[in-house]
């Protein structure tokens, strides 16, 4: 038997697919479509992390409207850890603290429990 000959049954007929021209035509074109489709995947994952994105920095901005609107003044502190949060489910609980607490004290309490957990 020759070094280079084949000895697997099933590579002379994949040899034989493979050279076809239609074949290899049609893999460039599957592959043009499975790259559209990664395309499209990370289009939408892109468009999925933004949305979140958003969603968490608008949630933010209705605790710190919140801080302003009912005691004036903030400590940039404050403002630094919550743009820091990333959890919506925790500034929504925040915006209901801000609203509640009877002082910029009793809220950064909250703030500072939320913090370490």
């Amino acid at each position: 038997m020759k070094h280079n000959q084949i000895t697997n049954p099933h590579a002379n007929f994949f040899e034989k697919v493979f050279s076809r021209k239609d074949v290899a035509f049609d893999f460039k074109n599957k592959g043009d479509e499975i790259m559209r489709s990664f395309a499209d995947i990370w289009i939408d994952e892109g468009k999925e992390e933004g949305k979140k994105e958003g969603l968490l920095e608008e949630a933010r901005e209705m605790v710190l409207e919140a801080l302003k609107v009912k005691f004036k003044n903030i400590f940039q502190a404050i403002t630094v850890i919550i743009q820091d949060i990333k959890d919506r489910n925790v500034l929504r609980s925040l915006h209901r603290d801000a609203i509640l607490a009877n002082s910029l004290n009793e809220f950064q309490h909250h703030l500072e429990t939320v913090r370490n957990r």
